[in-house]
């Protein structure tokens, strides 16, 4: 088995993807069940200001439709976005599982959907959050708040001012603890979650993670092995979650638990590709 732990980490350049992550992704194309998960902006699709406006490149999506189509293969768009918003923005093919707000939210291919449940305390605690966080973006231009059905989000990439973004998303960061509503068990108030992103930082009252969101739906669809990529610090959980025979690919510069790097997004369809071709020599095509 060539497993290449993170400290052993290969990188690609440009769209020529090295040797090691070449043959780790034809020796993973041979499992008889693969389960291929995928993050969404910053790895099939470039960021945006208007996230509404995001969409995967034209190569990207076409690699994820080859892939869809597989027998035997199961892809799932994991992503921090809400479900609905990944939906939208995704226009995944048919038979695409959808992940949404860091493996809280899920709709299998078959269009069944599971929904997050709060208790009245979460729900206040989310009211709250909402609250502190909208009034901390109301001094701040560019700055704006997303609410999710289990989070709220400062985002701080259309801020002009690095400097006051940066003590925003400090002071985002600090809201659980003043709010006093982290992990009491006296009270039965709800822990706060502090996810960072790149230039976004969201607060949970219920802790997402995708590499549990990866390890439940490998053991849902009985996957072999498990084929990651991602680019973002959430995205590290999907990565640690994984188990040697699995291949993961970080998407960008940067420290990573995944074994493999490629310098870009544009490097990404690339990837697929190889998987995908790799694959169709053992899966034939679906007709």
């Amino acid at each position: 088995m060539n497993h290449i732990g993170p400290g052993m980490r290969s990188h690609g350049s440009g769209t020529d993807l090295g040797p090691a992550l070449g043959q780790s992704l034809d020796r993973i194309a041979r499992v008889p069940h693969l389960l291929v998960g995928l993050d969404f902006d910053g790895t099939l699709a470039p960021f945006r200001v208007d996230p509404s406006a995001s969409r995967a490149t034209p190569e990207a999506a076409a690699a994820v439709r080859r892939l869809v189509q597989l027998p035997d293969t199961v892809v799932a768009l994991v992503s921090g976005r809400a479900l609905d918003s990944l939906a939208e923005v995704a226009e995944a093919p048919e038979g695409t599982v959808l992940v949404g707000s860091h493996g809280l939210e899920t709709r299998l291919g078959d269009g069944t959907t599971v929904p997050i449940e709060l208790d009245d305390t979460q729900r206040a605690a989310l009211v709250e959050l909402d609250q502190r966080l909208s009034t901390l973006a109301a001094g701040a231009p560019g700055a704006w708040v997303e609410c999710k059905p289990s989070s709220v989000s400062l985002h701080t990439r259309a801020m002009e001012d690095a400097a006051l973004a940066e003590s925003l998303e400090k002071r985002a960061r600090a809201a659980a603890e003043d709010l006093s509503i982290v992990g009491d068990r006296a009270t039965g108030a709800p822990r706060v979650d502090v996810l960072g992103g790149k230039r976004v930082v969201e607060l949970a009252v219920l802790r997402g993670d995708k590499g549990r969101a990866l390890s439940r739906l490998r053991a849902q669809v009985r996957a072999d092995a498990v084929f990651y990529a991602g680019d973002d610090t959430t995205d590290e959980r999907a990565f640690r979650s994984l188990v040697p025979g699995d291949v993961g690919v970080h998407v960008g510069d940067g420290p990573t638990a995944a074994a493999h790097s490629v310098p870009g997004i544009e490097a990404v369809p690339t990837v697929l590709e190889r998987l995908a071709g790799a694959r169709e020599r053992t899966r034939p095509t679906s007709p």
